[in-house]
């Protein structure tokens, strides 16, 4: 072994996230290559609340419309009248008139702590 200068295309190893496969359109438990989505030790230590009914936290992220964010939290059992449910959807609405659940419901909550 010499010590020779390092070049910066040399690589050593294979990486630990692989970005050189393509990753398979299914998942499966058989497919032990990281593809850097992967969860971490911290989300297996400590779960989401709504990890159990089978959702992940970028399920309460994605935009949604306002039918679909009306019959969430309906089933919820939130009060969506439809005048403040209306006024609250299209001021956080974005350009394509979609709100994720997250914001709508942060807005929500900090709407009925205030009407008390």
């Amino acid at each position: 072994w010499t010590a020779k200068a390092l070049t910066q295309d040399q690589s050593f190893g294979c990486p630990s996230v692989r970005t050189d496969i393509p990753k398979y359109c299914r998942q499966s438990v058989a497919d032990t290559q990281n593809y850097g989505d992967d969860v971490n030790a911290g989300y297996l230590l400590r779960p989401s609340q709504f990890s159990l009914l089978g959702l992940d936290e970028d399920e309460f992220h994605k935009p949604r419309t306002k039918e679909f964010i009306r019959d969430v939290f309906e089933t919820c059992g939130y009060d969506t009248c439809p005048c403040n449910f209306d006024m609250m959807f299209e001021s956080l609405s974005d350009h394509n008139g979609m709100v994720d659940i997250e914001i709508m419901r942060d807005a929500y909550n900090r709407w009925l702590m205030s009407t008390r």
